[in-house]
């Protein structure tokens, strides 16, 4: 009996310390009112691997945070972000875009933005499409991602959020004089 209870206690301290990460979405912005600060204040996350990939042939390749693969005999660069890598906003656009940076440098980021047709979650945002193939810019450099990566939204920690953005007042109350 005493190991059940030991148990129940340990699931419930390991899930109430557990993260409630929901979409990212404009009906979450409007609703808090959030500021270009407050956006900066924010933890995002990535709900699905983020592969960006482009060849590497005949090119000067530095590379930090990627790797270089050879896939058919070409030389390939390739940067993965994992699902659930922490994120922060490093630019805003007036049209509701974010620069999202997974790593050190502010030069590298993802552009997330709300897709109207998918209750406004912020999905990857590709400069181009070419059949199932989509292009990113990454750090000044074009990389080319696939369909699946296209379905990575944002997520937040809404319980965090919640934390950061409650102003309470209670009124002391007030009697006749």
């Amino acid at each position: 009996m005493k190991q059940i209870l030991l148990l129940s206690v340990v699931i419930l301290m390991l899930s109430s310390c557990s993260k409630n990460l929901v979409p990212y979405s404009g009906f979450l912005m409007e609703q808090h009112g959030w500021s270009k600060q407050e956006v900066e204040r924010i933890q995002f996350y990535t709900s699905k691997d983020v592969v960006l990939f482009r060849d590497a042939v005949g090119t000067q390749t530095k590379i930090e945070n990627g790797s270089i693969k050879i896939k058919d005999g070409r030389k390939i660069e390739e940067i993965v972000i994992k699902a659930g890598t922490p994120g922060v906003a490093v630019w805003q656009g007036e049209d509701q875009r974010y620069g999202i940076s997974f790593d050190s440098s502010d030069d590298q980021f993802l552009t997330f933005g709300p897709n109207p047709d998918k209750r406004k979650r912020y999905y990857l945002m590709a400069s181009d499409w070419d059949g199932k193939i989509g292009y990113v810019t990454y750090n000044g450099t074009k990389y080319k991602t696939n369909s699946q990566s296209a379905e990575a939204i944002l997520l937040v920690d809404l319980k965090k959020i919640r934390k950061i953005n409650v102003n309470r007042y209670t009124a002391k109350g007030r009697t006749v004089n």
